[in-house]
């Protein structure tokens, strides 16, 4: 079984363009559970010291990324970082298949969206795999940037950014004030 995206009114486009699903709930509210019947909100943890350690390897990769292409630049988890991500996706250098590397700029991605926002990190297990992800604090809001920028690559699309992060902050604000969201 796999976490559900939220289905009301027109929200399920918009929900899946942008990486974005509630988890932890169904529509009744029941709390949504495996084959085994393990709760999904028992596979929600708080981001430990080694997920910030692999953050911190993400960003090491873009910056190393970065670096090769443009000298010496910083990531400093601001709008600033949005700037040089476009450039490595306007220059090309962002190409599906390279799923490390995608990955490591969609969490650096979400670094600038915890840095301005709510949004805190944490770990979502899921079927032996576990995954990084931002959730807004008590709800079931939940988004996944590792993923989130790696397939909008693979199909073909090109990613701005800006007004992705723009459409997620907006999107995010709207959900956690939705009482089908809350904890």
């Amino acid at each position: 079984m796999t976490p559900r995206v939220f289905e009301a009114s027109s929200r399920p486009v918009m929900l899946f363009a942008l990486g974005l699903c509630c988890i932890g709930c169904d529509r009744a509210g029941a709390p949504i559970s495996d084959a085994d019947g393990k709760k999904m909100e028992e596979s929600i943890q708080p981001a430990t010291a080694a997920d910030r350690a692999r953050i911190a390897e993400h960003e090491a990769r873009v910056l190393k990324m970065l670096q090769a292409r443009y000298g010496e630049v910083q990531l400093l988890q601001t709008e600033a970082d949005l700037a040089l991500l476009q450039r490595l996706s306007d220059d090309g250098a962002l190409k599906p298949g390279m799923s490390a590397e995608l990955e490591s700029v969609g969490i650096v991605f979400g670094q600038v969206l915890a840095g301005r926002s709510r949004l805190r990190w944490i770990t979502v297990e899921w079927e032996g795999e576990r995954t990084l992800a931002l959730q807004y604090p008590k709800t079931t809001v939940i988004i996944f940037p590792g993923s989130m920028i790696a397939k909008r690559v693979a199909r073909g699309e090109r990613v701005d950014f800006a007004a992705l992060r723009q459409a997620v902050l907006s999107q995010v604000n709207e959900m956690k004030s939705d009482p089908e969201y809350k904890r």
